[in-house]
């Protein structure tokens, strides 16, 4: 299919059209009449891109349901991926903000730092009032995006193996803050009820079934957020299926001998300690991922030093 720009510059040219039979099945036939007609398909195409901004916000979804089929969101599709770039925390057009914001937990601070540093101009043709929104919802978006990546996930990482600092309290408060504010009370209730009879199950973990209810960084809330009612109750499912699963018994009578001083680095280095099963290596290593890989806000040698050492202790693992 020819670009708009081509369309526009021959404008009498037919264009494929993709039709939905009854059966569900897609055809395709060439558009008739003036290039007129074909260019209104298009029009009502890119007019539907400017949805794939829904997920940032239940507000800002509002503002562009109320401005849906006018100029204001008639935005093509590149500049929408132009614009979605700049959010991305890994793209090279995401700006990192200061480090004295992200380590005090200052998110009105941040959210002040990328509503000035964002450019959202492609929203120009909104009123105002609308305007003030879009750029509140995003700017609090990507401050958002910035403290998990930057920050919110060494922090985990941290906690995971024991480096509790009063910085992880902190920032657990403000996620909290987060969940109480945006989670419906409806779907609040739901997760309390899990929570108090999971919790008479395995009163030990009455901690970790918060965390993974709830979340712990402002992306899982995000996910809560958004799961359908069905994807919830799956979630909380597989969340009791985990809790309550018995954990495997190790052999008695397996002699356990301490590994060479480089393969005990490399476990340590993982944040375990051995003996480990395989399947907690694994996850350990997808969690690490996350944090190290450049694209995470990472880089490239602190990957190749996570890929290194998950080797030594796999091979490890798999030779006893």
């Amino acid at each position: 299919m020819k670009s708009y720009a081509e369309l526009k510059a021959y404008p009498s040219r037919p264009v494929p059209v993709k039709m939905v039979t009854k059966a569900g099945e897609h055809n395709e036939r060439e558009g008739v009449g003036e290039g007129s007609e074909a260019l209104h398909e298009v029009s009502a195409e890119r007019s539907e891109h400017i949805h794939e901004l829904d997920f940032i916000s239940d507000r800002l979804k509002s503002v562009f349901a109320k401005n849906a089929g006018t100029d204001a969101s008639n935005i093509p599709v590149r500049e929408i991926i132009e614009f979605r770039r700049q959010l991305r925390t890994w793209d090279k057009a995401f700006t990192r903000p200061p480090g004295l914001l992200l380590f005090n937990c200052r998110l009105d601070g941040i959210q002040s730092f990328y509503s000035r540093r964002i450019d959202f101009s492609i929203f120009n043709a909104f009123s105002q009032q609308d305007q003030k929104i879009i750029r509140e919802e995003i700017a609090a978006y990507a401050a958002r995006e910035a403290m998990d990546s930057f920050y919110g996930y060494r922090l985990r990482n941290r906690a995971s193996i024991g480096i509790i600092s009063p910085k992880w309290h902190v920032y657990l408060s403000k996620v909290r803050e987060y969940y109480d504010k945006v989670i419906s009370q409806k779907r609040k209730g739901l997760i309390a009820r899990f929570l108090h009879e999971l919790s008479s199950l395995a009163p030990d973990k009455t901690d970790e079934i918060a965390a993974k209810c709830m979340g712990e960084l402002f992306f899982d809330v995000d996910r809560i957020r958004l799961m359908s009612s069905k994807g919830l109750e799956t979630y909380l499912d597989e969340i009791r299926q985990e809790v309550l699963k018995p954990k495997r018994r190790r052999e008695k009578a397996r002699v356990i001998t301490p590994p060479p001083e480089m393969i005990r680095d490399a476990f340590e280095y993982m944040g375990l300690s051995y003996p480990v099963e395989l399947y907690e290596l694994k996850s350990r290593y997808r969690e690490l991922a996350r944090i190290y890989h450049p694209d995470k806000g990472g880089s490239s040698e602190e990957m190749q030093q996570l890929n290194t050492a998950y080797r030594i202790a796999v091979r490890y693992i798999l030779r006893q």
